[in-house]
Formats: C-alpha cells, structure tokens, sequence
C-alpha cells in the first residue's frame, strides 16, 4: 500500500498532537460509481484482511464523537510551505461530530471525498483550509460509532479517499465498504 502520512507531516500541518494518534495508510483500491470517471482509480494492491489495530471493537466511538476537545478552532499556520501547499494561513479543526453531520447528508447513490468534506468545513467555519490528519482520524471515527449503533446510522461508506479508494480502516475494511457501494448501484474496477 501507499502510505499517505510520512514522517514530519505532524509538525508541518501543526496537528494537535493529543489528536494525532495514527498513522493512516491506504491500498490504492478505487471503486468508479456509475462510470463516472471523477471517481476512477487504479487497483494497484488487493488489501489484506482488515487487521484491526487500533482495537476497535473495544473502543467507545460514540463518546469520541461526542467529544470535541475545545474544537472547532483555527490555528494559524506559520510555515510557508504549509501555507504554498493547501493555500491560506488558517487551519481548522473541527470536531469529529461536524464530520458526522456532512457525512448523514451523503444521499444513497452518492460519494463524497473526504478534501470535499475537509473544504465544506472549512468554508462554513472561513478558514482557508481543514486539518488532513484530524480530517482522516475524525472520518474514522465517524464510522466506527455509526457501526457500534443499532439506530441512527451514519452512512460513512459513501466516503472515499481523495483519488476515489476505499478504506481499509472502515468497520470490516474494503470488502465491507464495497458491499455496501454495491448494493447502492456503485460497481469497482478490479
């Protein structure tokens, strides 16, 4: 797989480090909804099985959702490369349940990237950009405390990943998030 977090990235994206507690990576295994070609990747490696690292099952995600560590907040960002890459100086992060409350307006048949999140989120709080870290732990947990709920669901299986793959770190990894696209009409590219 593609690891799309490499090292210094926390210091140059001014993370809060308490957030920050995971290094994302990916498989660069893309669905295309409907031949939409917006939606195209590559499959490059088929994933393992999903490994559960983080012990999710035994984690309280609603309570995380719930919690939003002083959040929303801006920061400003200092660093001009940081500045040059995503295009302003100030960087939101927003709690993990205004994630939620993008994603519970995804309609069936829909996707939604998780940088067209991040962007929606930063133009409802003017910042010029979203945290990417926090943006990509905060999705996580969004879906695993609509998995962990028996009503309510949030329908976190129409989030992909910016070039269109799907995400291993979803409740039941790829296989679970592809069944779900494909019963909403979705088909993948194998």
């Amino acid at each position: 797989g593609t690891t799309i977090l490499r090292k210094g990235l926390h210091e140059s994206c001014s993370c809060d480090k308490e957030i920050i507690k995971h290094i994302i990576s990916t498989n660069d295994w893309g669905c295309r909804q409907n031949g939409n070609p917006d939606f195209f990747c590559s499959y490059r490696n088929k994933p393992k099985t999903n490994q559960n690292i983080m012990n999710e099952e035994k984690k309280d995600f609603n309570a995380m959702l719930h919690n939003s560590k002083d959040m929303p907040k801006i920061k400003t960002i200092d660093k001009e490369e940081v500045v040059s890459r995503y295009g302003g100086r100030k960087m939101l992060l927003a709690p993990p349940i205004d994630y939620d409350k993008v994603i519970k307006r995804i309609p069936h048949g829909k996707l939604l990237t998780i940088e067209r999140i991040r962007n929606h989120l930063a133009y409802q709080y003017d910042a010029d950009f979203t945290c990417p870290l926090t943006a990509g732990v905060f999705t996580g947990i969004v879906a695993w405390a609509s998995h962990q709920r028996t009503e309510d669901i949030t329908p976190y299986w129409r989030v992909v990943k910016n070039k269109g793959e799907l995400n291993p770190k979803f409740p039941g990894g790829i296989e679970a998030q592809k069944q779900k696209l494909e019963a909403e009409g979705h088909s993948f590219i194998s």
